[in-house]
């Protein structure tokens, strides 16, 4: 009688796994780099969007005669927020109808941090020159004011 032994083995080596666990490792470490990549963009997105979003409101307000008083926004770097308050400036606001909105502890604005809204008409007065620049890391976006309130970003 003639008999054939088959020697088939099945599995995997030590390399071939470790090598596919490396590979996976190495996925996994960019997408997560990645992620959060995205995650810092879209966060900052938001802030902008926000910040904007308050400033029509408070020149709405102001062009809307709210409480017959002109509305501004001042952002407070110790806290970065937002503050929508009622007054002609923010020393002589009226505290009780100050609104606060937070925003990410890593923002920063440079430039102009108060914009007050005329009554009525709704034309921008702010201190300094130039534009509002928020800034997060290597992201920025600029906010600029002309004459007449318009908020151009």
């Amino acid at each position: 009688m003639n008999t054939k032994t088959k020697n088939n083995q099945w599995g995997f080596t030590a390399v071939e796994v470790l090598m596919v666990i490396g590979i996976f490792s190495l996925l996994a470490g960019l997408g997560l780099f990645i992620s959060m990549d995205f995650y810092r963009s879209y966060s900052f997105r938001s802030d902008r969007d926000m910040t904007i979003s308050i400033l029509e409101r408070a020149r709405a307000q102001s062009l809307a005669n709210i409480n017959e008083s002109a509305h501004g926004v001042r952002f407070d770097s110790g806290s970065s927020k937002l503050i929508l308050f009622q007054g002609n400036s923010y020393d002589d606001r009226d505290t009780s109808l100050d609104q606060e909105i937070s925003l990410n502890s890593g923002i920063a604005v440079t430039g102009i941090n108060e914009v007050v809204f005329e009554q009525l008409t709704g034309n921008a007065v702010y201190s300094g020159a130039g534009n509002m620049i928020l800034s997060y890391g290597a992201q920025t976006a600029t906010i600029s004011f002309n004459g007449e309130g318009r908020i151009n970003y």
